[in-house]
């Protein structure tokens, strides 16, 4: 039993930090505006433990790994920050957390595009987690990838936001 309230703890920080990423991340979204979203692309088929999640905060596609309690997110915006680069985008995500510590800033490509890779521990709301968090820039949209797990980001962690970088691909414009 303590391992399903752990699961269910872990994917509502999870869902939080959802949220708090892409406010932080892409956009300081509000109510008089809206931001456009990225809706030409695809992505792979992840393995049967991720589940897709109906209640996903502002992220676009979001999954729950039923076997760790890990969230795994993809958040699109589009023709915003142009001018902002990834890596100051990058540590914008760094501010939801407390006692946020880096463990690795990387660049790298996605889709044929430079990226921007960072993992991180801190704590949210008092819980420890590790995340780690990727966003690229690709025809006028910003994309970020998220994972989050407590304590620590597991194996499988690691192989399905690799999964789902790997088979990323967007060729489209954003949604008029």
């Amino acid at each position: 039993m303590n391992r399903i309230m752990q699961l269910r703890q872990t994917t509502s920080w999870g869902l939080f930090i959802l949220a708090a990423a892409g406010m932080n991340a892409c956009s300081v979204g509000g109510p008089l505006r809206e931001d456009q979203k990225a809706t030409a692309y695809n992505v792979p088929q992840l393995p049967s433990s991720w589940k897709a999640l109906e209640k996903k905060a502002d992220a676009d596609k979001a999954w729950s790994n039923t076997k760790t309690g890990a969230v795994l997110s993809l958040r699109s915006l589009c023709e915003r920050y142009e001018h902002v680069s990834l890596k100051n985008l990058s540590q914008n995500l760094k501010t939801i957390f407390m006692n946020a510590e880096v463990i690795s800033s990387n660049s790298r490509s996605i889709a044929s595009r430079d990226a921007h890779d960072t993992t991180l521990r801190g704590e949210l709301d008092g819980v420890s987690v590790e995340s780690r968090m990727i966003v690229v820039r690709k025809n006028h949209c910003i994309f970020d990838f998220a994972v989050i797990e407590h304590p620590t980001l597991s194996a499988s962690s690691i192989k399905g936001i690799e999964k789902l970088l790997s088979g990323f691909d967007y060729r489209g414009e954003p949604d008029k």
